[in-house]
C-alpha cells in the first residue's frame, strides 16, 4: 500500500470516527424511549434493505467483502432520506452505515469498531421499547415494521469480539 493511499486512509477513519462519535454523543442524550423508536426503524430498515438490495447488515465484514462500495451505497441512502425530509429514517439508516464503516480501514478499524460497539451500546438502551414503539408508529402509519431480529448485533461489533485498542 503507497504511503499516499495510508494517509487518505488514515483521513478518512479520522472523519468516519469524528462523525460516529457525534452520532454517539447525540444517542447518549436519547432516553430509552427514542432509542427504541430508532432501533425499530433501523430494524425495518434492515429487513428492507435485505428485500430489495439483498444486504445482510448483520454481517457487514461479508458485506463489505462482497461489495467495496456498499457504504457508498449506504451514504446514498441515507442522503435519500434526508432529501425526502425522513430525518429519523435517516438517523436509522445510519446506525448500518456506521456498522459497515467499523468494518473498512485497516489503520483506525479498532478505533472505529470500539466506537461502533459503543454505539451498539447506547442503542440497547431501548431494546425494551421496541414492540410498543413499533405497534404505535403502526396505528400511526397504517402499516407494520418489521423488527424480527432487533435484539440483534451485527458480527464483529459485539464487545466480546472487539478488541480494545490501547493508547
Amino acid at each position: 500500500m503507497s504511503r499516499l493511499h495510508r494517509a487518505m486512509e488514515r483521513w478518512a477513519t479520522g472523519r468516519q470516527a469524528k462523525e460516529l462519535t457525534e452520532f454517539v454523543r447525540s444517542l447518549s442524550l436519547m432516553n430509552e424511549h427514542d432509542l427504541g423508536m430508532l432501533l425499530a426503524i433501523a430494524t425495518h430498515i434492515r429487513h428492507q434493505l435485505a428485500s430489495t438490495r439483498g444486504w445482510n447488515l448483520l454481517c457487514p465484514a461479508q458485506e463489505v467483502a462482497g461489495d467495496v462500495m456498499i457504504a457508498t451505497r449506504l451514504t446514498q441512502v441515507v442522503e435519500d432520506l434526508q432529501r425526502a425530509k425522513k430525518p429519523s429514517d435517516a438517523a436509522a439508516a445510519m446506525v448500518w452505515l456506521h456498522s459497515v464503516r467499523a468494518m473498512y480501514h485497516a489503520d483506525g478499524a479498532d478505533k472505529l469498531r470500539t466506537i461502533t460497539v459503543t454505539m451498539w451500546q447506547e442503542l440497547s438502551r431501548g431494546f425494551d421499547w421496541v414492540e410498543q414503539v413499533a405497534a404505535q408508529m403502526q396505528s400511526l402509519i397504517g402499516r407494520p415494521l418489521i423488527i424480527d431480529g432487533y435484539r440483534e448485533f451485527p458480527e464483529g461489533l459485539l464487545p466480546s469480539q472487539v478488541k480494545v485498542a490501547h493508547a
